[in-house]
C-alpha cells in the first residue's frame, strides 16, 4: 500500500465518522462540514415495515448524483427488484427527512 493510499483511507474514515457533537477546533468544524455536506444515510422503509440504511455519497463527475450503498443491495435483491421496476417513494412533509417510505407497483 502506498503513502497516498493510506492518507486517502485515513481520509475517508475520518470523513465516516459520526459527528462530533461539541467541535472545539477548527479542523473539527470543517469535519462536521464536510460529512454533513457530502455524506449523508436514510433509512428506507417498505409497505411491510422492512427497513434498510443506505449511505448516501454525493458524486460530482460526470453530473451531480448520489451513489447509494450501505444496506441498498440487500434491499433490491430482498425485494427482488429488476431493471424498469417500478418504485414509489414518499416521506412526511415539513423538513429534512431521514426516512423515505416506498412500494413496489406490480
Amino acid at each position: 500500500m502506498s503513502t497516498h493510499d493510506a492518507e486517502t483511507t485515513l481520509a475517508l474514515e475520518s470523513l465516516r465518522a459520526p459527528l462530533n457533537p461539541f467541535p472545539i477546533t477548527n479542523q473539527e468544524k470543517y469535519l462536521n462540514d464536510i460529512r454533513l455536506k457530502y455524506l449523508r444515510s436514510l433509512e428506507l422503509v417498505d409497505e411491510c415495515g422492512n427497513s434498510w440504511t443506505c449511505d448516501l455519497t454525493l458524486l460530482t463527475f460526470p453530473c451531480k448524483q448520489f451513489k447509494i450503498g450501505g444496506d441498498w443491495s440487500r434491499m433490491v435483491s430482498a425485494r427482488k427488484l429488476t431493471i424498469g421496476a417500478a418504485v414509489k417513494i414518499g416521506a412526511p412533509a415539513g423538513g429534512n427527512n431521514e426516512t423515505i417510505y416506498f412500494t413496489l407497483d406490480a
